[in-house]
């Protein structure tokens, strides 16, 4: 019965290695050379006090509106979709 015959006379594929292992060395170096090192500094600063006693994740955050041109410009990109 021909119907279990493979195509391409049984010849099986193979996966080339030396490209592959090629890869993954040239990955390991670059993460290995981008990796931050956890080493603490030779030296120690002194760093002032604030005067305001806020975090910069605290200061009050001022709301603007957008001026009429910046809407109407916004409406009219809008209107375009």
């Amino acid at each position: 019965m021909a119907l279990f015959q493979r195509r391409g006379g049984g010849k099986e594929t193979e996966l080339e290695m030396a490209p592959m292992i090629d890869c993954v060395f040239l990955l390991l170096i670059f993460f290995m050379v981008s990796a931050i090192m956890r080493t603490p500094p030779p030296f120690s600063a002194a760093l002032p006090e604030s005067e305001t006693g806020y975090e910069i994740s605290q200061c009050p955050r001022r709301e603007e509106k957008p001026s009429r041109q910046t809407r109407d410009l916004i409406m009219a990109l809008w209107r375009c979709y």
